[in-house]
């Protein structure tokens, strides 16, 4: 309980964020057109500039939840992000062992990360970095076949921010551990 009321007081402060504005904006845009820039409509000193804007989806989740709330409902919604965040990282620690252990790490985590707890697209990353975490884990103790909701995620983060590529690369370090299991094994015995 401490950890969430401790995550909430971190969620439910002003936004402070810089590119919250033209974020917001940007997704006005892409809901009056109905499509993605492709061209840099902000930038005056390079007038008609090609733009592959990355983030658009969550531009357009901000305006989506701006128009239903108001800046007060992007902080709860970054609270309910924030709170995603917690409950997955404290669920995978949890079945580790060490309580009070998990709870110290996760305070400390809130603690250093709560100038990024900002209505941006890095926050969503790191709930989705948890989720695909969370699923390889998952398959690590049960070996279901709920590892394939990585490829959604994927889908869904790839339009969103650009550290997806993370996601892609935890995969594939996890499939390359998975593949030399056998040689370890081997070595053990």
């Amino acid at each position: 309980l401490a950890l969430v009321a401790l995550a909430i007081a971190l969620s439910l402060q002003q936004i402070r964020s810089y590119d919250y504005w033209w974020q917001l904006r940007t997704g006005a845009l892409i809901a009056e057109t109905g499509s993605v820039p492709q061209v840099d409509p902000y930038t005056y000193t390079v007038p008609g500039a090609r733009w592959i804007d990355v983030h658009w989806l969550f531009q357009v989740g901000l305006h989506g939840v701006f128009e239903l709330g108001g800046h007060e409902g992007v902080v709860l919604a970054k609270a309910a992000w924030v709170l995603a965040l917690l409950g997955l990282l404290g669920g995978i620690a949890h079945r580790r062992g060490r309580g009070f252990v998990t709870a110290g790490a996760l305070g400390l985590l809130l603690l250093v990360a709560c100038d990024r707890i900002m209505p941006r697209p890095e926050l969503v990353s790191f709930v989705l970095l948890a989720a695909v975490v969370a699923l390889l884990e998952r398959f690590a103790r049960r070996g279901d076949g709920w590892l394939y909701a990585v490829v959604p995620i994927q889908l869904l983060w790839a339009n969103l921010h650009g550290l997806f590529a993370v996601g892609i690369a935890l995969c594939a370090l996890h499939l390359l551990a998975e593949g030399l299991r056998p040689l370890r094994r081997r070595d053990a015995s």
